[in-house]
């Protein structure tokens, strides 16, 4: 078992390291046979915040890189795509307003959804055939308008830059998500250049690097961080208390739990560790174009923050639930800290060194590395540690979260191990002010 383990996990590494330098080395020579354009596709949504931050952010790409952007409208995702609708799309417009105050993009404070008319009378203006230059300004001054709730100013664009026909809109965007399904990907907000994807303003650097490395373009930023002040977290006693809810399945809570264990030694956080169990465990639907798209994402993450990631074994079942509960026996016997340190461990060990954890033999390895293997037994043999999963599912839940790595400072909280950042720097904030602290409001 250990040896196919190994030998799958080599496989998969071979694929995530080779796989996207052989696709671009295709993709330039079959451009210089052909001669054709750099075509890069933005699948946008309207009704999305971060396609509505992305169009912001794409205008000096367009404008400074030679490259030829196709927009094409989509739909919200399917449901097996987006399994929580409804809380994605709360906590899409808080981020985005929280991104908007500390980078160059604009999104309102205190948005909410935009009626389903308005949403179509947009798509009916940006179905219509205009250059793309227009076409980006365009959509920006409508998504501005959408976002705001400015039915006159909305009106007004229309009226100047006229719509398809009202009966086109939906199919035309029903055959759209048709055609990005077939393309490999499941969601607005994505760019496509060359087979490869890059998601919001958060992977837009990506395209430009890829674009500079290829002479498209001089360096540059298209989204940089605005000069503005950070709430300072709440102390106590001069320490920043976070909690963090992760799975030992998920490769982002992977990046983030081995980034975090830099930060507390740099930082005063004291840090615990919630384990959930995976999506799938928890009947949320995980298709496979998008675990295809989460683990190639990660990988280009983890190479930028020098964490390995590739060599992989799918801990899913046994080998999650092993985990769980002698993470939980470490939290009981040996405090927090060896906890994370066995949680960083375990999760190096499934996504970086292709460790079955399922077996005795594996899960011990990783309990060895973090110095923790006289937990083992006795967190196997313990009983309860479901219970204790599923009150973290609800107090994620009740913030409004599902999916992981999320983070809790004091009353905020937010999600994704691309928003580590945003605790640091209010982290660093109320390290700056500590006259502040008990009396700051996050």
């Amino acid at each position: 078992m250990g040896v196919a383990a190994k030998i799958r996990g080599a496989a998969i590494a071979a694929y995530l390291d080779r796989g996207p330098r052989v696709a671009r080395q295709w993709h330039r020579f079959r451009r210089a046979v052909t001669r054709g354009p750099r075509v890069v596709t933005f699948y946008h949504q309207v009704d999305d915040p971060y396609s509505h931050l992305l169009v912001q952010a794409l205008r000096p790409v367009v404008a400074r890189c030679d490259i030829r952007l196709r927009p094409v409208l989509v739909p919200p995702p399917a449901a097996d795509a987006d399994p929580e609708p409804d809380k994605r799309l709360a906590f899409a417009l808080r981020d985005a307003a929280e991104l908007s105050e500390h980078l160059t993009v604009d999104f309102p404070r205190g948005a909410s959804a935009p009626p389903a008319d308005r949403v179509r009378r947009v798509n009916a203006v940006l179905l219509r055939e205009r250059p793309v230059s227009e076409w980006i300004e365009v959509a920006a001054q409508l998504g501005g308008a959408l976002w705001r709730d400015d039915g006159d100013a909305l009106a007004a664009m229309v009226r100047q830059h006229g719509t398809v026909s009202g009966q086109s809109v939906r199919p035309a965007l029903e055959a759209n998500y048709r055609a990005l399904r077939k393309a490999g990907h499941y969601m607005g907000a994505m760019l496509e250049y060359g087979g490869e994807w890059y998601w919001g303003i958060d992977r837009l650097a990506y395209l430009v690097a890829r674009l500079v490395a290829e002479g498209a373009s001089e360096v540059f930023e298209p989204v940089v961080e605005r000069d503005a002040p950070f709430p300072p977290a709440p102390l106590s006693e001069g320490r920043v208390a976070v909690e963090v809810f992760f799975s030992f399945r998920s490769p982002y809570s992977y990046l983030a739990v081995e980034r975090l264990r830099q930060l507390r030694d740099e930082l005063p956080i004291d840090l615990s560790l919630r384990p959930l169990l995976p999506m799938v465990t928890r009947g949320l639907a995980v298709p496979r174009d998008k675990v295809r798209y989460i683990t190639r994402d990660a990988k280009r993450e983890a190479d930028r923050l020098g964490i390995p990631l590739g060599r992989i074994c799918d801990p899913l079942g046994e080998g999650v639930a092993r985990c769980v509960a002698v993470f939980l026996q470490v939290e009981r016997a040996r405090g927090p800290r060896m906890a994370h340190d066995f949680a960083a461990a375990a999760l190096q060990g499934i996504w970086s060194r292709a460790i079955d954890v399922a077996t005795d033999r594996g899960l011990g390895e990783v309990a060895r590395a973090a110095g923790v293997e006289d937990c083992v037994a006795a967190g196997l043999a313990a009983r309860g540690w479901e219970a204790t999963v599923d009150r973290h599912r609800v107090a994620l839940a009740e913030l409004g979260l599902w999916g992981v790595p999320s983070f809790r400072l004091g009353d905020w909280s937010t999600w994704g191990q691309d928003r580590l950042w945003l605790l640091e720097r209010r982290v660093r904030a109320a390290c700056a002010e500590p006259a502040a602290a008990g009396a700051s409001t996050v």
